[in-house]
């Protein structure tokens, strides 16, 4: 149990880091990207995880009580992966502009970006040599320019931010705003119930008639269906606005959950067709919550929070999605049993009505634009 909290809290401060970690070290046209592969890599973990845990139980037995050391035990290999590779990620040069050190910044950009337009080596070769941009590139608006002047500008307006107080983060109208959006998305990317399936899967397909090891074996599909989801995220966020993918997903979650909960409660277990009908309106749901819902809250954390208090609010935010997420985990087998699955499923559907409505009316659109213009639209918002 001791090993579960470390673990927990190793897990939770990752998820808070990352999305902005990455927001900072990516240019505007490739910010949802570079976040949504982020999130696409946690779901292809999980179908990883699946099929390892597939095999496990079909040559150790879904039975036998050693089983689950095998499955945790196997984990230590991306630990150790990810562990070494964080050594030669940059630092994030917002972060390092905001600390005032410029030529760190400088140094981390030329790592991560072709040509860092606006430094000293691309003003010594913006006039000839061999280094210098093709004449027909636009420095404004070329695909790997580094923002260096709005980097730079950053120093300036985070001088003061190691005076901040925790209470600053709710101090003023505006931060007050993102921070009740921050912490909405929050919710909205638990109370789906997604994590239900992640955790609980194999039990809710044996309750619907599949059996034993089967139950592992057809559980794949739902990774299967989490990483489709995330690679048509990847495709469709360069190409959609944010607000229309994540009010496209709830309406999706929507349906798949009441076609889920109606067969559950209307369908007898004895026909054979009510265990796939469950299984495909899983599928389908996980799918649409990968790729329209789950992807789009991590992407508007990383992107609404001002650079002042991003770190602090970030953590905020995911401090409160792993507590629904928590209570949901905690709550729903309780529930399972006092009121049946189908009618579990049903609040679950309720919740996304009601998140759907939210969405329309609080959250704004944050699609090619710069965090600095995302946070001057909500001062503006406020003082208009």
């Amino acid at each position: 149990m001791l090993c579960r909290i470390v673990l927990g809290i190793a897990v939770g401060s990752a998820s808070g880091i990352i999305p902005i970690y990455l927001a900072e070290l990516a240019p505007t046209h490739l910010r949802g990207r570079v976040v949504n592969q982020n999130e696409f890599m946690v779901v292809f973990g999980q179908f990883l995880a699946f099929s390892f845990n597939a095999l496990i139980a079909r040559v150790g037995g879904a039975e036998e009580g050693g089983t689950w050391r095998w499955m945790l035990a196997l984990c230590l290999v991306p630990a150790i992966a990810l562990w070494v590779g964080m050594t030669i990620v940059p630092e994030s040069p917002r972060w390092l502009a905001g600390h005032g050190r410029i030529e760190d910044m400088l140094n981390a950009l030329r790592t991560i970006r072709e040509k860092v337009y606006g430094s000293p080596d691309y003003e010594t070769s913006r006039y000839g040599g061999e280094n210098a941009p093709h004449p027909d590139s636009d420095e404004i608006t070329h695909p790997v320019s580094g923002d260096v002047e709005g980097v730079r500008t950053l120093a300036d307006h985070d001088s003061q931010a190691s005076r901040r107080r925790f209470r600053d983060l709710f101090a003023e109208p505006w931060i007050r705003r993102i921070m009740l959006i921050g912490f909405g998305m929050a919710v909205i990317n638990q109370i789906s119930g997604i994590n239900v399936i992640q955790y609980y899967g194999v039990t809710i397909l044996t309750q619907a008639g599949f059996e034993g090891n089967t139950a592992f074996t057809v559980n794949l599909l739902i990774g299967i269906a989490g990483v489709i989801g995330m690679v048509l995220s990847m495709f469709l966020n360069s190409r959609v606005r944010r607000r229309r993918m994540l009010m496209s997903g709830l309406t999706g979650t929507v349906v798949t959950l009441t076609l889920m909960g109606l067969v559950s409660m209307m369908m007898p277990d004895e026909v054979e067709a009510k265990k796939w009908i469950i299984l495909a309106a899983i599928v389908a749901f996980v799918g649409i919550m990968q790729c329209a819902v789950g992807a789009m809250t991590w992407l508007f954390m990383s992107e609404i929070f001002p650079m002042r208090v991003r770190g602090e609010a970030m953590g905020l935010a995911a401090g409160v999605q792993w507590s629904v997420n928590f209570c949901v985990a905690l709550f729903f087998p309780y529930l399972m049993d006092a009121i049946g699955f189908g009618p579990t499923v049903f609040i679950f559907v309720g919740l996304q009505l009601i998140a759907l409505v939210w969405v329309y009316r609080l959250v704004p659109e944050t699609k090619d634009k710069t965090l600095e213009t995302i946070e001057q639209e909500f001062r503006d918002a406020v003082s208009a």
